[in-house]
C-alpha cells in the first residue's frame, strides 16, 4: 500500500531542481524550480505536459525575481531570437508573490505550438538579455506542449481493449471484495454445522468451501492481494484512458466503491454459501498465482495470531441468539422455552424450585393409618409424604402412597410400623445444590423427593441444619420445560404461588360409615341449635332457599370438622386465605378462630356461631363464579366447625326445588308435604312394580313423621301385593321415625297422569322380618295402570 501511495503521489510531489547556467552578473534572476498549477501529467523524464491551447498558471521558485522580470520559451538551447530554426516566445512579466523575490507566478497563455521548450529569464522585455535556465541539461526545467492534452507517450492498448479490460477489472474487484466478506464470514465451525444439519445442496456447497476455508490466513491474504492488485491496475488503466490523473482517481473511486465493494458485499453477505461454491475455481487459481507472496504472510499470521477457532457461543449467547432470531428460525415458542430451560437449569439451585416447607403436607410418625388419615393422604394428592417426629422440622422418613395398598384402615396400623417395613431412603440436599447434580441423584434410582436444608448459625454455637422445603423430580422437569405440570391429583397449580386448582375429586367419605369414631358429629341439642340459627339468621338457609326437612337432613351429613391444637400447628390449618378462591361455608361451633382483614392486617378473634363464606354459597347458587375472600381465617384453639361445601349446598337446593315441584304436580304428595325429605333413608327390599318391594336392599326416599302407628300405610297397587315385605324404618336421635318412600311417581314422560295409590297395612314384627296385611284400596281419578319403568323414586 505504501509503494502504491507513493507512486500515486509522485506526480504531485515531483519538483525539479537544477542549477541554471546563472548569469555572469550578480543579482540577475535565476529559476530553480517550477510547477504548473492544476497540471498533473508529466513525461517519464520529469517534464510537465501542457495541452495546446490550454491556459495554465505557472508557479516559479528561484532568486532575484522582480515584477520587470520576463519569462521566455525557447525550443533551442539558446535564448537569441536570431538562432536558425529557433523559436522564442515571451510569456510576459512575472508577478512576484514574496518580498524576498524568491516566489513568482505567471499565466501561461494558450499557445498553438508543439514540442519541448526551455525557459529563459531577462530583467527587461528585450530578448537580448535573456539567459537560458539550466543550460538545457536538467529535464525538469523543460515544458512539453502536446496536441490536445495527450501525453507524449502513446497508450499501451487501443481504446476498445482498454474499455474491455476496465470492465473485467471491475468485475474481478467486486468478486474479490464479495468473496472476502462471504468466505471469511463462513468460519469452519459454521461450515461443519451446515455439513451436519443442512439440506442436501447446502451440504455440498459447505464441503467445497471448507476445503479452502480451513486455511483461513492463506485465503485471506490471497483475496486481499488480488483485490489490491486489481484496484491499482484499474486506476492506472483509467489514467491512460482519461488522460488526467485527477479524473482517473475520481472515476476509479466511484467504480470501486459502487461496483467493487457495496454491491458485491451486499449480495455475498446473504448468499455467501452459494456464490462461494460457484466461484471456488477462481479462488483456487488466485491462491496458486499469489502463493509466493500470500503463503509466507499467512504463516507469519498463523505464528502470531494462532489457529483460527471459529464461532463459539456461550450458554447465554446461545440463549440470546434464540431470542433475537425467533422471527426467522422457525422454532416454536414452546420449543424456545424448553431450550431456554435446558440451557439455564444448570445455573439454578434447589432453593429456586423447591416448595417452601410451610406448604408441605407432612405426617406425624405417631399417626395411625385409620380411614381418616388415609383419606387425608388421598385428599392431599401427593404420592410421597414426608414423615416427621416430634417437630415438623425433624423429617425422619418418607411414606409412599402406594405403600398403603395393603393397609386395611380398620386395622388402624401405626404409621411407624409401615415406615419401618418399607424402609424408604430419605434424600437430603443443601439449598445451594445445583439442579444438574440433583437430577443425577434422582436418575440414579434414589427417592424422587429430597428435603432441602440450610445451614443456620445461631450465636456462638455450632451450625445447625434447618429444613426449608422439599424438591421433587417434577420440579426439575418443570424448570427444564418452563411449564407447570398439573396432573389429575394436584390440588394447586404452582408450588410457588399455591394457586388452588379446580378439580373433580371423588368423595371417598361414603366409605367412612356413620361411626362416631370415624368422624366428628353434633349432638341432638347442637344440631337443633344450629338448625334454628341457620334457618333464622343466615339467608342462604332460610325456608325460602332450603326446606326445613332438607336442612335437618343436611346437618346429618359429613359437615362437622374438628381440629386439635397439635393438628393445627402441625398442618398449619388455614380455613380461608386472602385472595385465594374458596368453595365452602364455615360456622364456628366450639373454640375460636383468628380473622385477619385487609391490607393493614387487622386481627380479631371470633367465637361460636360466627360464620364465614356465605357469599361462596350464593355465588355457586347463581353460577357467578368463585368467591375470593378479602380476609384470612385460622383456628387458634381446639375447635369444632360446621363446614358445608358448595356441592352439598347445591344438592340441597336441587332437592328443595324437586320437592316443591312434586308438591305442585302430584296430589298424592300433599299427604307428605310437610314431612317429606328427599334425602336418602334406607328401605330393605327392591321394587319390582310401583309400591311393591321384594327381596334385597335398596335406598329410597323416606318421610319423617312424629308418630308412627304399628300399622303403617304405604302406596302401591292392590294387584302388585306380595306375601312378604321387609321394611327398615330409621329412627334418628330425636326419636323421629322415618317413613320409607316406596311410593313411586310416574316419570316426566308420563305427561302428568296421576297414579292410583293403594294403602297397605304393614304390621312390624321386628328388625329381621315382618308381615304385611292388605287393607282397603283408595283409588285416585286416574285408573290407568303403570309399569315399573314409568316411575322414578321421590
Amino acid at each position: 500500500y505504501l509503494l502504491c501511495l507513493l507512486g500515486g503521489l509522485l506526480p504531485f510531489a515531483r519538483v525539479s531542481y537544477a542549477a541554471g547556467s546563472g548569469p555572469s552578473v550578480p543579482g540577475s534572476p535565476s529559476l530553480v524550480v517550477y510547477r504548473p498549477k492544476f497540471v498533473e501529467r508529466s513525461t517519464q523524464d520529469g517534464a510537465f505536459v501542457i495541452s495546446t491551447g490550454q491556459e495554465a498558471e505557472l508557479l516559479l521558485y528561484g532568486e532575484n525575481f522582480t515584477n520587470e522580470t520576463t519569462l521566455w520559451l525557447t525550443n533551442k538551447l539558446s535564448c537569441f531570437e536570431g538562432e536558425p530554426g529557433g523559436e522564442l516566445h515571451s510569456l510576459g512579466q512575472l508577478h512576484v508573490s514574496s518580498e524576498d523575490g524568491k516566489r513568482a507566478k505567471i499565466t501561461f497563455p494558450a499557445l498553438n505550438i508543439l514540442g519541448e521548450y526551455h525557459f529563459c529569464l531577462s530583467d527587461i522585455e528585450a530578448s537580448q538579455s535573456a539567459v537560458l535556465q539550466g543550460n538545457g541539461e536538467d529535464p525538469t526545467l523543460k515544458l512539453v506542449i502536446a496536441d490536445g492534452g495527450s501525453s507524449s507517450e502513446s497508450p499501451l492498448l487501443p481504446l476498445p481493449a482498454n474499455i474491455v479490460l476496465l470492465l473485467v477489472l471491475i468485475l474481478l474487484s467486486g468478486t474479490f471484495s464479495g468473496l472476502n466478506l462471504g468466505l471469511m464470514s463462513l468460519d469452519p465451525t459454521t461450515l461443519k454445522l451446515v455439513m451436519e444439519s443442512g439440506s442436501g445442496r447446502q451440504k455440498i456447497y459447505a464441503k467445497l468451501i471448507y476445503r479452502v476455508r480451513r486455511y483461513g490466513n492463506y485465503l485471506l491474504c490471497t483475496l486481499l492481494l488480488g483485490n489490491v492488485l486489481v484496484n491499482n491496475t484499474l486506476t492506472i488503466l483509467l489514467d491512460s484512458v482519461l488522460g488526467s490523473g485527477l479524473y482517473a482517481v475520481i472515476a476509479s473511486t466511484v467504480a470501486i466503491v459502487i461496483f467493487g465493494e457495496i454491491v458485491p458485499q451486499a449480495i455475498c453477505s446473504r448468499h455467501a454459501l452459494t456464490i462461494g461454491a460457484y466461484t471456488i475455481w477462481l479462488t483456487y487459481i488466485f491462491m496458486a498465482l499469489t502463493f509466493p507472496l500470500s503463503f509466507p504472510i499467512s504463516l507469519i499470521l498463523h505464528f502470531i495470531l494462532g489457529k483460527e477457532i471459529g464461532a463459539v457461543y456461550t450458554r447465554n449467547e446461545l440463549l440470546g441468539l434464540l431470542k433475537v432470531t425467533e422471527d426467522h428460525h422457525g422454532i416454536g415458542k414452546d420449543e424456545v422455552q424448553i431450550i431456554s430451560g435446558a440451557l439455564k437449569f444448570k445455573e439454578k439451585t434447589a432453593e429456586d424450585v423447591m416448595t417452601n416447607f410451610e406448604y408441605v403436607y407432612c405426617l406425624d410418625i405417631q399417626s395411625v393409618l385409620d380411614f381418616r388419615t388415609i383419606r387425608e393422604i388421598y385428599d392431599s394428592g401427593f404420592s410421597r409424604i414426608p414423615v416427621y417426629e416430634e417437630t415438623k422440622s425433624n423429617i425422619v422418613g418418607v411414606l409412599y402412597a402406594k405403600d398403603l395398598a395393603f393397609v386395611d384402615p380398620d386395622d388402624e396400623m401405626p404409621l411407624k410400623q409401615v415406615l419401618n417395613f418399607y424402609n424408604r431412603e430419605l434424600t437430603s440436599v443443601y439449598n445451594d445444590t445445583k439442579l444438574d447434580e440433583l437430577l443425577e441423584q434422582f436418575a440414579g434410582g434414589q427417592c424422587h423427593l429430597a428435603v432441602v436444608n440450610i445451614v443456620v448459625q445461631e450465636g456462638s454455637g455450632d451450625p445447625q441444619l434447618q429444613v426449608v422445603g422439599v424438591v421433587t423430580l417434577e420440579d426439575i422437569v418443570e424448570e427444564i420445560l418452563q411449564l407447570e405440570i398439573v396432573d389429575e391429583t394436584d390440588r394447586i397449580m404452582d408450588n410457588r404461588s399455591q394457586k388452588p386448582r379446580q378439580r373433580n375429586q371423588v368423595d371417598v367419605g361414603g366409605f367412612m360409615g356413620d361411626s362416631p369414631r370415624d368422624r366428628p358429629h353434633m349432638s341432638s341439642q347442637q344440631r337443633l341449635a344450629v338448625y334454628q340459627f341457620l334457618s333464622s339468621s343466615v339467608e342462604a338457609f332460610k325456608s325460602g332457599k332450603i326446606l326445613p326437612g332438607i336442612l335437618r337432613r343436611l346437618l346429618l351429613q359429613d359437615v362437622v370438622r374438628q381440629y386439635t391444637q397439635e393438628e393445627i400447628q402441625a398442618r398449619n390449618v388455614t380455613l380461608y386465605r386472602i385472595n385465594i378462591p374458596t368453595s365452602s361455608f364455615t360456622l364456628v361451633l366450639e373454640g375460636h378462630v383468628e380473622v385477619e382483614v385487609g391490607k393493614e392486617g387487622m386481627k380479631f378473634e371470633a367465637g361460636p356461631f360466627h360464620h364465614f363464606g356465605v357469599q361462596a354459597l350464593e355465588l355457586a347458587d347463581s353460577g357467578s363464579g368463585d368467591y375470593v375472600p378479602d380476609f384470612t381465617v385460622r383456628p387458634v384453639s381446639d375447635c369444632v366447625l360446621l363446614m358445608i361445601s358448595c356441592n352439598q349446598y347445591l344438592d340441597a337446593r336441587k332437592a328443595t326445588k324437586f320437592q316443591k315441584t312434586k308438591d305442585q304436580e302430584s296430589p298424592a304428595a300433599s299427604l307428605f308435604s310437610n314431612h317429606t325429605s328427599p334425602l336418602s333413608s334406607r328401605v330393605e327390599g327392591s321394587v319390582s312394580a310401583p309400591g311393591k318391594l321384594v327381596n334385597g336392599r335398596a335406598s329410597r326416599s323416606g318421610t319423617s313423621v312424629k308418630s308412627v302407628p304399628k300399622r303403617l300405610r304405604m302406596g302401591g297397587r292392590q294387584s302388585d301385593r306380595e306375601e312378604s315385605h321387609r321394611l327398615l324404618l330409621e329412627e334418628d336421635e330425636e326419636d323421629e321415625q322415618v317413613l320409607p318412600s316406596a311410593l313411586m311417581s310416574p316419570s316426566s314422560s308420563d305427561g302428568g297422569s296421576s297414579a292410583r295409590v293403594t294403602v297397605v297395612e304393614v304390621e312390624m314384627y321386628g328388625v329381621d322380618g315382618g308381615r304385611a296385611e292388605d287393607s282397603s284400596t283408595e283409588p285416585l281419578p286416574d285408573e290407568t295402570p303403570h309399569s315399573a319403568a314409568d316411575y322414578t323414586p321421590l
